[in-house]
């Protein structure tokens, strides 16, 4: 990674002064008191402590300004950075390490997520439930829906191109998706862990901005855990390109849930910084395909971000599928196929 080290951007913002932002942890750092007056006793201990707390103070302000300056704090609202909550660290599991967590069994979780096994396992319990649509008797489960995942270094200037890559898993005790990148060992390694996240002890339909630190660097996490949700895969399949795009035709995507007959969105899994946004050259079944974790009895709600038009609106089932049509304002015709899936838990 060529990067250069610490500097500071201004954010110029309308009808305000301009405010200096650091984009440099270590030396926003720096500038601040991070150990403070000391001298009120405790000892070594206590003093660690009270500089822990301070420095987790630090970094969340350091956090909120530097998304915010980039524009890229996205559902800015959901999570108030002055909250405690916002981009708290999480407890990282001992032994959790690379080189760790897939050979040691020396805590339950390495047994209990078979963390020995390391191919990937196929998703084998999707879809095989014999009846169909309202008469399934499966029940929706609890779903983790992450929408975006962000990575901080500490030391380098975050403004600037970095090079990231790595190991992403999602594992449970059924089943294991994995996204693998490639391996340099001369490379730095930011941020190295695992993260537990138990039904019982996270609050559900709420909204959850964490972090994951490292000696380097901090990996953000915006996610939620739903209750009793089903999974939606979102297909589109083009049949009608308007004539005068011979080029193509730019197209966004974005998708939010209604909470039962309400308008009232609960959550946004495709908006603004993150819709789909791009290039229809040819007509077909579009490769690219998305997946929203919905809960049972609420509304997705699918728009494509042309005024004046309303969004789609698919009511969630337990096993079930449903196509409709929406032509573009330039002619083009698409068909939204959604397919409703519960997981059936089983070995």
């Amino acid at each position: 990674m060529d990067t250069p080290p610490c500097a500071a951007a201004v954010d110029e913002e309308e009808g305000e002064e301009a405010k200096v932002v650091i984009t440099c942890f270590v030396e926003f750092v720096s500038k601040a008191n991070l150990d403070g007056d000391d001298d009120d006793g405790g000892g070594d201990e206590g003093r660690e402590y009270r500089r822990a707390k301070r420095e987790n103070v630090l970094k969340r302000r350091w956090i909120s300004s530097v998304l915010a300056m980039a524009g890229r704090e996205v559902d800015a609202g959901v999570v108030d950075p002055a909250d405690g909550f916002y981009y708290k660290s999480v407890y990282v599991l001992h032994e959790s390490s690379r080189d760790l967590r897939h050979v040691r069994k020396t805590f339950p979780w390495h047994e209990f997520y078979n963390m020995n096994n390391l191919s990937p396992r196929t998703m084998d319990h999707w879809n095989n439930c014999s009846y169909k649509g309202d008469g399934c008797k499966e029940d929706p489960n609890a779903k983790l829906q992450i929408f975006d995942v962000k990575v901080l270094p500490f030391t380098l200037d975050v403004t600037r191109p970095v090079e990231v890559y790595g190991i992403i898993a999602v594992r449970d005790d059924v089943d294991e998706i994995k996204v693998e990148g490639e391996d340099a060992a001369q490379d730095l390694t930011m941020a190295d862990g695992c993260v537990d996240i138990q039904e019982h002890r996270c609050g559900f339909d709420c909204h959850f901005k964490n972090r994951i630190d490292g000696a380097l660097g901090t990996i953000l996490k915006h996610s939620m855990v739903i209750q009793a949700a089903v999974e939606a895969t979102i297909q589109l399949e083009f049949h009608l390109l308007p004539a005068a795009a011979a080029a193509g035709f730019r197209i966004r995507m974005m998708g939010y849930t209604a909470r039962g007959q309400r308008h009232g969105s609960t959550y946004v899994f495709a908006g603004d910084g993150r819709e789909f946004d791009g290039f229809i050259h040819a007509a077909g079944e579009l490769e690219q395909k998305f997946v929203a974790a919905v809960k049972l009895g609420d509304t997705l709600e699918l728009s494509f971000m042309e005024e004046g038009r309303e969004p789609l609106a698919f009511m969630s089932a337990r096993h079930d599928s449903e196509v409709k049509p929406y032509r573009f304002q330039n002619g083009a015709l698409v068909f939204v196929k959604v397919s409703w899936s519960v997981m059936e838990l089983g070995p």
